[in-house]
């Protein structure tokens, strides 16, 4: 049984973490198909760009999260890209409804 073996029971604060992270990307499908505005998106993009930043950090020696330097394999590297394709994808929406705003401001006049 994987979930009995003693090197698990050191990782559960980290798949506590990871678990509560991925739970939190996956809400954040409801805010972007509902387009609940420009708040939630800015905070998606935040909230990746510290994921990010936070997997930088934890692949370097003695770093402050977990001691040592992890891994990097091909998962890790697929779901930094989907990372930062959220956050260019949201950059996108941001400027787009930006220059909408900026047309119908004009054809006010």
């Amino acid at each position: 049984m994987p979930l009995a073996h003693p090197r698990m029971l050191g990782n559960i604060p980290m798949a506590t973490f990871f678990l509560g992270s991925g739970i939190a990307q996956i809400f954040w499908i409801l805010p972007m198909i509902k387009r609940w505005g420009r708040i939630w998106y800015y905070v998606g993009i935040a909230g990746n760009v510290g994921f990010i930043i936070l997997y930088v950090i934890t692949r370097f020696p003695s770093n402050p999260v977990t001691g040592r330097g992890g891994d990097v394999d091909a998962v890790d590297m697929t779901c930094e890209l989907a990372q930062v394709a959220y956050i260019a994808i949201t950059a996108v929406i941001l400027a787009k409804e930006r220059s909408i705003k900026v047309v119908d401001k004009e054809q006010l006049r």
